[in-house]
């Protein structure tokens, strides 16, 4: 049995997914698998998929039809044999020492999830590394918090190493955006802590077919899905009935996430208006941000862990609604 197992969902990932491949071979630790969910490629992924494990027999390939990456990374999930899971995506790099590091950490702190920090870049990933970076024990209460509260740590599924075991009763949600933020508080305080490396082990590649550069707000011409939203509701909810103690932090998350759509439906009010199926749509989602920051804002203005932005985008709120 591996160690770890390795989990790479690929979509029409031709561009980049070799030089994903290698960083994963070219790990210090080798004691992993490298599983490759093709979720329906149309490209010359799939080629690329079995040509890697004909190669290296840590390499396996599951091919299956597309069901987005949820859906990819829970197939790997179910396949995967390693004592710890860990995520990267087809566009994204790893530092050689990334494994090494992670299985030092997690064999200094066990059981814990092991969060590595990350660096986006641009053409070429040459992040340094120091021999020992530190590694600092949080309690999951804090490391959560600090995630919701957006002062310290990603809550993104690539770039951390996970012990199978907080996998046991938890899957991606499918069918959504924004999979990562709606799971990832639940990882976390299944494991009871986190151990964050303080050095940039992930290597985040800013393109223009990235993540971050397509639009998670319009879904479909109408904006019939706005999974921010839904999904800070979601968690709002959870947390709730689940880590009460956490509210504060959950409200401020889905107060920011509301902030942001409206931002985006400023930012969009031309085609807005040039669309009547849009422009009733954004005056229901409108109405929908000005309930919650309303119920919100004065509880953030006066909650010292909230970062500045949102403590200035609830003061400007009065302003204007």
């Amino acid at each position: 049995m591996p160690e770890i197992s390795v989990i790479l969902p690929v979509y029409n990932g031709e561009r980049f997914l070799p030089d994903t491949i290698r960083s994963v071979r070219e790990q210090t630790f080798c004691d992993w698998e490298l599983i490759l969910v093709d979720d329906g490629s149309r490209d010359s992924s799939p080629r690329i998929c079995d040509g890697a494990a004909a190669e290296d027999p840590r390499i396996h390939v599951l091919h299956k039809e597309n069901g987005g990456l949820s859906d990819a990374r829970n197939h790997g999930i179910d396949r995967a044999r390693g004592r710890y899971i860990y995520f990267i995506d087809a566009d994204d790099l790893m530092h050689p020492r990334a494994l090494e590091l992670m299985m030092e950490a997690a064999g200094r702190y066990p059981g814990r999830v092991v969060i590595g920090g990350s660096q986006w870049f641009r053409g070429s990933y040459d992040a340094h590394v120091q021999r020992k970076p530190k590694v600092w024990p949080m309690s999951a209460d804090a490391a959560v918090r600090a995630a919701l509260y957006q002062t310290a740590l990603e809550n993104t599924a690539w770039g951390k190493l996970y012990p199978r075991e907080v996998f046991s009763q938890l899957r991606f949600r499918k069918g959504i955006w924004y999979e990562d933020l709606d799971i990832f508080y639940k990882l976390w305080l299944e494991a009871g802590s986190v151990a964050w490396i303080d050095a940039p082990l992930y290597g985040y590649r800013q393109h223009s077919g990235s993540y971050m550069h397509v639009s998670s707000l319009m879904r479909t011409q109408g904006m019939s899905r706005i999974d921010s939203l839904d999904v800070t509701d979601h968690m709002l909810d959870w947390i709730g009935r689940n880590a009460p103690h956490l509210l504060d932090a959950a409200r401020d998350r889905r107060l920011s996430a509301h902030f942001n759509v409206l931002l985006l439906l400023l930012r969009r009010r031309r085609q807005i208006r040039r669309n009547p199926e849009m422009r009733e749509t954004a005056r229901a989602l409108r109405a929908r941000c000005r309930t919650v920051i309303r119920a919100q804002r004065r509880r953030t203005l006066f909650d010292r862990r909230a970062r500045a932005k949102n403590r200035i985008a609830s003061l400007l709120s009065y302003l204007v609604f």
